[in-house]
């Protein structure tokens, strides 16, 4: 049954990913560079605001699910809906002061994202086993998108570029809905009607949440520095490069759900466990691997640059991290499993370490000497942070066994 339910998560994502390729061709014919540069800094500071509005709350609702606890399950996903109400305004106002085209309507439509992600009911069909339908609403989904731009580009229309994510997240939140009401029945009012979740849900999972605002923050943070190190369009180029060496860890993330929804099932969680680690590591090689083999055809064919040798070396650096990704994460899991205590020490050490390097050294050597080949230089900085980051935490994995406190 696992075995099946993984080869479904390949094959399907396998597609996916090829289409999600080709809408991202039609975005660079449709927009500029320095269009979707914008976008994806837009991108990423709503990553760290879902991050919020989830609460590392995915695996407990799986487990809530599968253990039948429903009314703890309606009071998390109504925590959620009234956190993604608090962080509207303060998305709306952050983005308005860095990206200075968008009119605040646009914001707000963004925004909307906040909202309909807060619901996040992928989990119960996770939950349910329902892997195969998950992927099969996934790929609709995405089907949807293609086509939309597919339309936009024969007919030379040119609608703003946040349709992009504001079709993804709609259409595959409102499919997930009609979905589970047909086939589970279920309803929404219990969950409006059920309390907040009590402080005692924070102090439980507190290295959970933790653990998603950290490597959010740690994936996202490169779009707002590299956005002050370049002009737009080499920030544009910059942002599509990052983008692409993170294409695998979004797949991750479901197999990691998918294996946990099993483990909780299951009398062999500790046999789940290595399949995760196993799965996830090969997975990531391959893709790794693919990414790779396929940098040139994608700055040739989907970015649509004429002239790729200026940029070639950079984008074979920062497409080498996403080979440095997988040990990350699962590390990144291993410190989860441990007591909070440590844990959180543990992140605010890493944090502290983070910010010195990468900020003070890193972007520091920078303005002060002026490096020429700055895509170079950039590159450099990204893979010396994901071999810092690794060492790191391979440190505090280590230290985890003999540290006392």
């Amino acid at each position: 049954m696992l075995i099946k339910s993984t080869s479904y998560l390949v094959f399907f994502n396998g597609i996916i990913r090829i289409l999600g390729f080709l809408t991202t061709a039609l975005l660079f014919r449709i927009y500029s560079i320095e269009e979707i540069g914008e976008y994806f800094l837009l991108i990423s500071i709503l990553s760290i605001f879902s991050a919020i509005v989830f609460m590392g709350a995915d695996k407990p609702l799986i487990k809530n699910n599968l253990k039948k606890y429903y009314k703890k399950e309606n009071q998390i996903l109504k925590s959620r809906i009234m956190i993604s109400l608090i962080c509207f305004p303060i998305f709306i106002f952050i983005t308005f002061e860095l990206i200075n085209y968008l009119s605040i309507f646009s914001l707000i439509l963004l925004s909307f994202t906040l909202f309909l992600n807060s619901f996040g009911f992928d989990y119960l069909l996770l939950s349910k086993k329902k892997i195969l339908e998950l992927s099969i609403i996934q790929l609709i989904s995405q089907i949807g998108i293609f086509t939309f731009f597919l339309f936009c580009f024969f007919y030379n229309s040119k609608p703003s570029i946040i349709l992009h994510q504001l079709l993804s997240t709609t259409l595959l939140t409102l499919i997930i809905i009609f979905y589970i009401k047909k086939t589970f029945n279920f309803k929404f009012i219990p969950i409006f009607k059920s309390k907040t979740i009590s402080m005692n849900y924070f102090k439980t999972n507190s290295i959970i949440i933790i653990s998603i605002l950290f490597v959010t923050f740690i994936s996202s943070i490169d779009f707002i520095i590299a956005k002050k190190i370049f002009n737009n369009y080499e920030f544009g180029i910059m942002a599509s490069l990052i983008k692409y060496s993170l294409l695998s860890y979004g797949f991750l993330i479901i197999i990691n759900k998918t294996l946990f929804s099993y483990s909780i099932s299951s009398n062999h969680s500790n046999e789940f466990i290595e399949s995760s680690k196993k799965v996830s590591l090969i997975y990531n090689m391959v893709s790794s691997i693919i990414l790779l083999i396929l940098i040139y055809p994608y700055l040739r064919i989907i970015m649509n640059l004429d002239d790729v040798n200026f940029i070639i070396l950079p984008a074979i650096l920062i497409t080498l991290c996403s080979v440095l990704m997988p040990n990350f994460f699962l590390k990144i899991n291993y410190i989860e499993s441990n007591d909070r205590k440590f844990s959180c020490l543990s992140y605010l050490i890493y944090t502290v370490l983070f910010i010195i390097f990468y900020y003070l050294i890193g972007v520091g050597l920078f303005m002060y000497f002026k490096f020429e080949n700055i895509f170079l230089y950039f590159s450099l900085l990204f893979l010396s942070k994901w071999i810092t980051l690794n060492i790191v935490i391979t440190i505090i994995k280590n230290k985890s066994k003999s540290w006392k406190y």
